[in-house]
């Protein structure tokens, strides 16, 4: 993902840290980049499809994942 790439490159070390070890900052800024990437409208049919069909199924680290297809 491009846009990942290109949101953490300019973060100082420090801010990496504070990111990666915050769970709820962390799911906030991937939510983001799904959205700001434009993936969450690309695949949206497939995705919730997928959501919709075994949301119990899906890990607790993926949810800021789906919560940005959600929405």
């Amino acid at each position: 993902m491009l846009a990942l790439r290109d949101a953490l490159a300019p973060l100082s070390l420090p801010a990496l840290e504070a990111l990666a070890a915050d769970e709820t900052s962390l799911g906030t800024f991937y939510s983001q980049i799904v959205r700001d990437s434009g993936l969450a409208k690309k695949h949206r049919g497939i995705i919730k499809g997928l959501l919709r069909d075994g949301p119990d199924r899906l890990p607790a680290d993926c949810q800021s994942f789906a919560d940005a297809y959600r929405t």
